[in-house]
Order: structure tokens, then C-alpha cells, then sequence
């Protein structure tokens, strides 16, 4: 009898794997992602961010049409994961515009070789060979911190980070590399940063820090 046991209550598990409910509604949205990796907006960003570097249309083997795809469909996973967050409707749009920016300013970026770019919490981080386009650095809104010696883009607004070190950074807010001087992955003559649009970007990030 016992033999038979272990079969079925295999069986039984398997069929709840296959029909258990999908709490987030996540389902039918997992076209680029791996849903079952997936169970935050942190999850979510991590994902994006490293299919980001495969499809953006500066990268090797990335394109326009499979970009958009990828964004598309990040942007609905961001907007259901933070629907069940129990945010409001103004502070889920200001979480979604902050994310925007953030994306923004990673994008006019990303094509400079020889520079590691962090995502720690809510912030951007720039080290490496940063001298030679810092004009395109404060184009695309980052500042520069001396005493860390790295260049920063803010989604929130915070004057305690100024007082810790990096690695306390990491700690406290958690820590992703979108891109490290390794990396040679990037294609195609340099391009312009299209200052209008970032400009309306910065404005866009001093409104949602206001509204924090």
C-alpha cells in the first residue's frame, strides 16, 4: 500500500503546481520574462535590466521592435505587481513615472564603454572612465560625488546617502551592475543625448520627488 502512496500524493502535488492560482495575475503577460523567478518589482527590474542589454537596439543582436516588446511587457508586470502593493493611485503613478526616469537616464548612457553603472535602490552610480563624457554625464541629469568619486542619478530624493559609503549603500538598498567596464557589448557610431528629452525627464523627476 505504502508503494502506491508516494505516486498519487505526487501526482496530487503536480496537479496543484499546474492549477494552484495565480496571486499576482500575473499570467498570460510571460512573453520575455521567467514568471516563477518573478515575485517583486525588484524581481521584475533585475530581469529587465539584464534583457535590456540583450535587446536594446545599441546592443549586439538587440533591436528596435524587440525592445519594445520587452519594455511593453515589463511595463504591464511593473503595473500589476504595484497594483497589489497598496499604493494609491497617485503614489502607483509616481512610482512608475520614478522608474521611467530611471530607465531614461540608464539608456542615454549605456553605449560609453569602460564605465560601471549600479543600480542601488532608487539611484544610478557611474564609475570607471567617466572624465572624458562628463558633459554627456550632466546632460543626462547625473551629478557628481567627490568623495566617492562616482557620478549619480537620483530617482528620490535622499541627503543620508551623502554620509555613507558605498558598500553601506549596497547594504541598505540593495545593489545590481547593469554594466561593468568588462562589457563590449554595444554597437554602432556614438550618439547624440537628445537634451530636450532628458531636460523634460529632470523635470519630471523633481515632480515626483516633490511628491514623496
Amino acid at each position: 500500500m505504502k508503494n502506491y502512496i508516494l505516486p498519487v500524493l505526487g501526482l496530487l502535488g503536480l496537479g496543484y503546481i499546474l492549477t494552484r492560482p495565480d496571486k499576482k495575475g500575473l499570467s498570460g503577460l510571460d512573453g520575455y520574462f521567467d514568471l516563477s523567478d518573478i515575485e517583486t518589482t525588484d524581481d521584475l527590474k533585475k530581469a529587465y535590466y539584464k534583457l535590456a542589454k540583450e535587446h536594446h537596439p545599441d546592443t549586439q543582436g538587440g533591436s528596435k521592435e524587440a525592445f519594445q516588446e520587452l519594455s511593453n511587457e515589463y511595463e504591464k508586470l511593473l503595473n500589476k505587481l504595484l497594483s497589489g502593493e497598496g499604493l494609491n493611485d497617485e503614489e502607483k503613478a509616481n512610482e512608475i513615472k520614478l522608474d521611467e526616469n530611471l530607465r531614461e537616464a540608464y539608456f542615454a548612457i549605456m553605449r560609453f564603454p569602460e564605465i560601471t553603472i549600479e543600480l542601488a535602490g532608487k539611484w544610478l552610480w557611474v564609475s570607471g572612465a567617466t572624465y572624458p563624457i562628463r558633459n554627456e554625464l550632466k546632460a543626462a541629469g547625473f551629478q557628481f560625488a567627490p568623495k566617492k568619486k562616482r557620478w549619480y542619478f537620483k530617482g528620490v530624493d535622499s541627503a543620508g546617502r551623502g554620509k555613507l559609503t558605498m558598500e553601506q549603500i549596497r547594504e541598505k538598498y540593495g545593489s545590481q551592475k547593469l554594466q561593468t567596464v568588462e562589457d563590449r557589448f554595444l554597437r554602432g557610431p556614438k550618439k547624440k543625448v537628445n537634451s530636450k528629452k532628458l531636460v523634460a525627464a529632470l523635470r519630471s523627476v523633481k515632480t515626483c520627488i516633490n511628491k514623496r
